[in-house]
């Protein structure tokens, strides 16, 4: 089975907010048919800061998210998609700051 490795780089600023990770496999929901990504969906896994995750992918195609619960609201970024394989992930959560939008979380690969 190969691996998701995820990385929360340590930083003082944010670094008592706990950032979520949710795992997207396509699919539909029985009670929305339009949504191609609601169902077979891993939520719910923390990151701390300074923290590596290791969770265990399919090997079909999936979408990547991170949101976290700020003093401003919920705040997310857009989905990274990782294609069907068996080669395992490496991929680093890079937090951006916006007077205008708030907190925005992007996923890059290492």
């Amino acid at each position: 089975m190969r691996r998701l490795f995820i990385t929360r780089p340590r930083r003082f600023v944010g670094s008592l907010i706990p950032y979520t990770i949710h795992l997207r496999y396509p699919g539909t929901q029985p009670d929305d048919p339009d949504c191609q990504w609601g169902s077979g969906h891993v939520m719910g896994i923390s990151i701390a800061n300074g923290e590596t995750k290791n969770i265990p992918l399919r090997r079909e195609r999936c979408a990547v998210l991170i949101s976290a619960e700020t003093s401003t609201g919920a705040a997310g970024g857009p989905a990274y998609y990782i294609e069907a394989g068996s080669e395992d992930v490496h991929l680093e959560i890079r937090t951006k700051y916006s007077f205008l939008d708030g907190s925005r979380y992007e996923l890059h690969p290492l």
